[in-house]
């Protein structure tokens, strides 16, 4: 008995070696080539499916985005997410990461069950919002630029404008 549990400890050590050194090796592989494979057992069932937008959703592809977390696509580079209009307006896409938007715009949100940008401004407002709609939030305000009847697609963000006080006023 005493063999079988210092033969199971010994096992565990090593794996608990070994497993960052072998993860290490996976991470500069995925940084390096700038891509992510997820795959699945071809005997398991599916937990994903093509919606009407011929894009893949479902828990294995929630997975696979919470395992990827801040990696950004090929096809998102960072000219197509954030377009500079000038004076504090930036033109965005809504499928931009939100903790990417958090990191670049040096803001705080409280993630609630979504994972991008157009997620966060539903979220807020409590529906898809038409073109023309406008968010404030801390120090910027939010309007759609671009959206269909199923996901914004183009956000311009531009600092709050602050309001001025009549004099006399507090």
């Amino acid at each position: 008995m005493k063999k079988i549990l210092a033969g199971f400890l010994v096992a565990l050590v090593v794996m608990t070696i070994a497993g960052p050194v072998f993860a290490g090796a996976t991470y500069d592989k995925v940084a390096k080539s700038g891509v992510v494979r997820v795959g699945m057992m071809y005997n398991s069932i599916p937990a994903a499916y093509f919606n009407d937008k011929n894009e893949w959703v479902g828990f294995d592809v929630d997975i696979a985005e919470e395992v990827v977390g801040e990696i950004q696509t090929r096809d998102q580079s960072e000219e197509e997410l954030v377009v500079e209009l000038g004076r504090g307006k930036f033109l965005l896409s809504g499928k931009m990461d939100i903790e990417y938007f958090m990191r670049s715009f040096n803001i705080h949100i409280d993630k609630k069950g979504f994972e991008t940008l157009a997620g966060f401004i539903e979220y807020r407002l409590g529906r898809i919002p038409k073109k023309g709609d406008r968010l404030d939030h801390e120090r910027y305000t939010f309007i759609i630029d671009e959206a269909t009847d199923r996901s914004i697609e183009k956000v311009i963000v531009q600092t709050l404008k602050k309001k001025k006080k009549l004099s006399g006023q507090p």
